[in-house]
């Protein structure tokens, strides 16, 4: 007495064949693109050297106790921190590397 298997199957994809059985396609990894970007270049805020990676210090000011936040509006448009004006003006700086920045937040602090 012979015995018949019939399979129906709609994704042919996810069948491994009998033959095939228990064995992996090796897959192939596909080659990454590598973007060649410009090194950035700012002048140091301490010492004025030109850092091609510098360390990047933002002083935020805070929201004055019992004012309210700003609502934020998604499609409202949008300002860099740097362009604010008055009262919440944003001090940014940039510097060599830690040490230098350590010299420099204490003379920006204390002046």
């Amino acid at each position: 007495m012979n015995l018949v298997i019939v399979v129906v199957v709609k994704n042919i994809k996810n069948v491994v064949s009998i033959t095939n059985r228990g064995k992996m396609r090796k897959l192939r990894m596909k080659k990454k693109q590598i973007s060649t970007k410009p090194p950035i270049k700012r002048k140091c805020h301490n010492c004025g050297k030109m850092a091609t990676n510098p360390v990047q210090y933002h002083l935020v000011p805070s929201i004055p106790y019992g004012e309210p936040m700003p609502i934020y509006s998604k499609s409202a448009p949008k300002t860099k921190r740097v362009d604010l004006k008055g009262e919440q003006k944003v001090i940014a700086k940039n510097y060599c590397d830690r040490e230098c920045m350590a010299e420099g937040r204490h003379k920006i602090l204390h002046v």
